[in-house]
């Protein structure tokens, strides 16, 4: 298994190595799992097939005019997930062969979240989405429309997305910079949480044969400074200020 180092300066609030012997999503929880969150159990779609195997999270379509979906059963719109103005997702993911696997944010547990009847991500409800295929193309979803973007084809891709955000009531801005295997290949997207005013994280997979996997999530808030930080930055800023006082 890939070990990862987690985005600098962050906040853990859920990390899931889905390391266990045992093939159910939801087994061995407490093991796996660390983070302020720990335990976070995982639903499915109606149509997904959903196992752990070889340490990852793997998932497949159980219908071929289903798009399956997994999900952690947390809503990430708590003050906790934003402390320092918002959040960062981390994660390996071995898109499905012959076509795309992809991540959304802001559905709703009474939404959208496990509607496996199209392409989550690109749901006018979901507040932001991108899918990558082995190709390396790709495309960033802002309320169901598209943005492509393009990186060095891979069997496997080091994901991270940061999320910039005071708060997720409707109409409330936001900025996503997305990053894969270390390049930044969609930079400070902008766009506002609707109407729902939750923030279910997804993963969906393309209507086809095969499957795709997710390994070493980390869900984490920026924090905020520290005092002693601020305090850095204060007395850093005397020379200046003393300067302009002459």
């Amino acid at each position: 298994m890939l070990l990862l180092t987690p985005m600098a300066g962050a906040d853990g609030l859920l990390s899931d190595d889905f390391d266990t012997t045992n093939t159910g999503m939801n087994d061995d929880l407490a093991s796996r799992q660390s983070g302020s969150l720990a335990t976070v159990t995982w639903s499915k779609s109606a149509n997904a097939n959903a196992s752990i195997s070889g340490n990852s999270l793997h998932w497949s379509t159980g219908n071929n005019n289903a798009g399956p979906i997994v999900s952690p059963d947390h809503d990430f719109s708590d003050a906790a997930s934003i402390a320092g103005g918002g959040f960062t997702i981390s994660f390996d993911v071995v898109p499905n062969a012959s076509q795309f696997t992809g991540l959304s944010l802001g559905t709703s547990s009474s939404g959208d979240r496990l509607n496996d009847g199209g392409n989550l991500f690109t749901y006018s409800t979901t507040d932001y989405g991108f899918l990558i295929r082995p190709t390396g193309a790709g495309t960033v979803f802002i309320g169901g429309a598209g943005h492509n973007f393009s990186t060095t084809a891979a069997s496997s891709y080091n994901v991270q997305l940061e999320v910039l955000t005071t708060g997720f009531s409707a109409g409330t801005a936001a900025t996503a910079t997305l990053t894969i295997n270390g390049v930044a290949v969609d930079s400070n997207r902008a766009f506002t949480w609707d109407s729902e005013g939750q923030n279910y994280i997804a993963f969906s997979m393309w209507r086809s044969a095969g499957d795709t996997s997710i390994d070493n999530l980390s869900i984490s808030a920026i924090p905020e400074p520290s005092s002693g930080m601020l305090l850095i930055a204060a007395v850093a800023g005397l020379p200046l200020i003393r300067r302009r006082t002459r």
